[in-house]
């Protein structure tokens, strides 16, 4: 970036009800051992199953700094990005922040491998291509899990962090995580 252009703020959002009908990836994290449960198991069910297969497959997202990408093109939720949270007990504000940031770059670069003309033509007039990503309130349930603040905080940073790293990304694609959406039912 040089020293006029500007980063776009971040739009966020926070809305009152059911994930099913999130218009972007859902953002759900995942401590190591644990089954599909709550959210999870909502999201399974409107992706036919397939948080569940990769369970039993052993290969689900659990450990911190692990994510997986679900996508659901055409449909809502339009998929999810699992983070792992790692141990139950041991989730810090800190390390939220460095498996979420691993799980937004994850989503980030999948949504780049499948853009097509018309989106980078979009690029060419605004400079950033936007990324759109909704979230539950991550680490905020269960057995050791941080404050909401903490949460909050962790979770912004994370998208902070990046989009600086967005900046450094190769293939003169440039994308910017715009949106964010919190999803919650409760409260």
């Amino acid at each position: 970036l040089t020293q006029e252009e500007v980063r776009p703020a971040v739009e966020i959002r926070v809305w009152h009800g059911n994930l099913e009908y999130a218009a972007h990836p859902v953002v759900v994290g995942h401590y190591e051992g644990d089954s599909i449960l709550s959210a999870e198991s909502v999201i399974d069910r409107a992706l036919e199953g397939r948080l569940s297969e990769l369970l039993r497959l052993g290969l689900y997202p659990g450990a911190l700094g692990t994510s997986h990408v679900f996508l659901n093109p055409g449909k809502r939720p339009a998929g999810a990005v699992v983070i792992g949270l790692g141990e139950v007990g041991k989730l810090t504000s800190g390390l939220l922040t460095t498996t979420y940031t691993r799980g937004l770059l994850d989503y980030c670069l999948q949504f780049r491998d499948k853009l097509d003309k018309d989106a980078l033509e979009v690029q060419a007039e605004t400079a950033f291509i936007p990324v759109h990503i909704a979230s539950l309130l991550v680490g905020t349930v269960g057995g050791g899990s941080i404050s909401l603040g903490d949460s909050l905080t962790a979770i912004l940073r994370a998208v902070s962090q990046t989009n600086l790293a967005l900046d450094k990304a190769e293939r003169g694609i440039r994308l910017r995580i715009q949106l964010l959406d919190f999803i919650e039912l409760y409260e």
